[in-house]
C-alpha cells in the first residue's frame, strides 16, 4: 500500500495532468473534453482533500496518545464524548481551485464558506426569491425551480443564479458560484453591495464563448470573481484578464428569448 504522502503526490500529478488537458482543450473549443478533465481533476482534488483530512485526524490522534501520561494524572479522565468532540486542525490545502487563478485565493474560499453559513444561506434563498418575483411581474416570464439554484424559462431555457454580498473587507468584490452544470443557458450573478440594491447581471452563456471554460472550478462548483472599478463591472477570467459585463445588468430580454419556440 502506498504511504499516504505518496498518495498526494500520485494525486496532485494527476490533477496538473488534467489541468493541462483543460487548457488544451479549452483552446480548440473541445466542450466534451473540458467537461471530461475538468471534472476529473475536481475528483484528484477531492480525493487530495480527504487524504489531508485523514492526515490530520492522525496527527490529532497522536497527540492524543502522546499526551497520555498528562491525562492520567488528571482527576478526570476524558470521555470517549469528548475526545471525539474536541476540534481538531486539518491543515489548509495549498492547492489553487480547479483551473488556478490569482484572482482567487483565501477571500474566495472564506466567501465561499460563508456562503455554506445558516444566515448567508438564507439570505441567498430570500434574495433569489425575490429577484425571481420582480422578474416575473415586469415580463411574461415564469420560472419553475429545479434545484436550489437552478430554474426551468420555458422549454429548454437553464438557468442558474449565483448570490454573494459585498465583503466588508474586500469593498467592490464578489466571490460567487455555481454547481457545475453543461446545460446552463443563461447564468444570474446577484451582487448584493454594502449599501444600495442588489444587483443582477443576466448573461447567456455563449456569448462568453471560450472565457467560460477558462473560469475556475472547484468542488463541483463553477465559480465567479465580479469586481467593480469606478462605474465599470467586470468578471474576472483566469489567467486571461478580465471581461467587462456591464451590458449585461438587468438584460432581462436574454429570458424571454427562451420563452420563444
Amino acid at each position: 500500500m502506498r504511504p499516504i504522502r505518496d498518495l498526494v503526490q500520485r494525486f496532485q500529478e494527476l490533477k496538473e495532468e488534467a489541468l493541462g488537458r483543460v487548457q488544451k482543450a479549452a483552446k480548440t473549443g473541445n466542450v466534451r473534453e473540458v467537461s471530461l478533465y475538468a471534472r476529473t481533476a475536481d475528483e484528484c482534488e477531492n480525493a487530495l482533500q480527504h487524504l489531508r483530512r485523514l492526515e490530520g485526524h492522525a496527527k490529532r490522534l497522536a497527540e492524543i496518545l502522546r499526551s497520555s501520561d498528562v491525562a492520567m494524572q488528571d482527576s478526570r479522565p476524558a470521555t470517549i464524548a469528548e475526545m471525539r468532540s474536541a476540534p481538531f486542525q486539518i491543515p489548509q490545502s495549498p492547492m489553487h481551485p480547479i483551473i488556478s487563478s490569482d484572482s482567487y485565493g483565501d477571500e474566495v474560499i472564506a466567501s465561499a464558506a460563508m456562503d455554506t453559513a445558516p444566515s448567508k444561506r438564507s439570505e441567498g434563498i430570500n434574495a433569489r426569491e425575490v429577484w425571481v418575483a420582480k422578474v416575473e411581474s415586469k415580463k411574461n416570464i415564469s420560472f419553475r425551480k429545479e434545484g436550489s439554484v437552478t430554474y426551468r424559462v420555458g422549454d429548454r431555457g437553464r438557468v442558474g443564479v449565483a448570490f454573494a454580498s459585498e465583503l466588508n473587507r474586500l469593498p467592490d468584490r464578489w466571490f460567487l458560484g455555481l454547481p457545475e452544470d453543461d446545460e446552463y443557458n443563461v447564468v444570474v450573478l446577484l451582487c448584493r453591495p454594502l449599501r444600495g440594491e442588489t444587483l443582477d447581471f443576466v448573461i447567456p452563456v455563449a456569448s462568453l464563448e471560450q472565457d467560460w471554460w477558462r473560469l475556475s472550478r472547484s468542488g463541483r462548483q463553477i465559480k465567479f470573481n465580479v469586481r467593480k472599478d469606478g462605474t465599470e463591472f467586470s468578471l474576472q477570467i483566469p489567467n486571461t484578464g478580465k471581461r467587462s459585463i456591464g451590458n449585461y445588468l438587468n438584460n432581462l430580454d436574454v429570458l424571454e428569448k427562451l420563452t420563444r419556440p
